[in-house]
């Protein structure tokens, strides 16, 4: 478990590698963070993961798909829009 700090706010949450089994220290990539409950962030947003303990921060992001499914999350497909996404401009995306 790991605390998500956007905003003003701090929620429990899980963290799901992606692209890889894991992210390691001063690594980038792609995850699906499990909130325990709704949240109301949008594409965009960014964020802080701390440790459960909430004492060191473990990395931070940026919200890419407010409605990442449950299942295919790692289905080539939706890595590749979620790559998309991470794009800074309309070029780089397409």
């Amino acid at each position: 478990a790991a605390h998500l700090h956007a905003g003003s706010g701090a929620w429990t949450a899980r963290i799901v590698p992606l692209a890889a089994d894991r992210i390691g220290p001063g690594e980038e990539g792609l995850a699906q963070i499990v909130a325990d409950r709704p949240l109301a962030l949008f594409g965009g947003d960014r964020f802080i993961l701390r440790d459960a303990a909430g004492r060191r921060t473990i990395g931070g992001g940026t919200v890419l798909d407010i409605r990442a499914p449950e299942r295919g999350r790692r289905r080539p497909e939706r890595l590749a829009a979620l790559r998309a996404l991470a794009e800074e401009g309309a070029a780089g995306a397409l």
